[in-house]
């Protein structure tokens, strides 16, 4: 996940990117995320997740797939998601973070 949108906000910014991911069946599966430009504050922000499929389509319902993040650091973070189906899974994900930084 190299190509990021990056859009200026007032003490912060917005950060839009896609990444593909194989979801192994009935497991765990991470990756790690890396900002476009360091956080100095992580204390005010989100990441929104859009599962894809392959014609770039929002998929309306993915039972299977759970997702959060975790480990955040100013750099970046991790993307953990559990597939509880039987079958190894692929698809895109939209993220799109947004980050307030009180220290600017």
């Amino acid at each position: 996940m190299d190509e990021w949108v990056v859009v200026a906000r007032p003490r912060g910014y917005d950060a839009y990117s896609v990444a593909s991911m194989v979801f192994k069946p009935n497991t765990n599966t991470s990756i790690d995320i890396k900002l476009p430009i360091e956080a100095a504050n992580w204390d005010s922000y989100s990441v929104e997740l859009q599962l894809m499929n392959d014609a770039k389509n929002k998929v309306p319902s993915f039972n299977n797939i759970s997702m959060i993040t975790n480990s955040h650091s100013a750099k970046g973070f991790q993307l953990v998601a559990w597939n509880a189906s039987g079958t190894s899974l692929s698809y895109r994900i939209a993220v799109t973070v947004h980050v307030f930084d009180a220290k600017q």
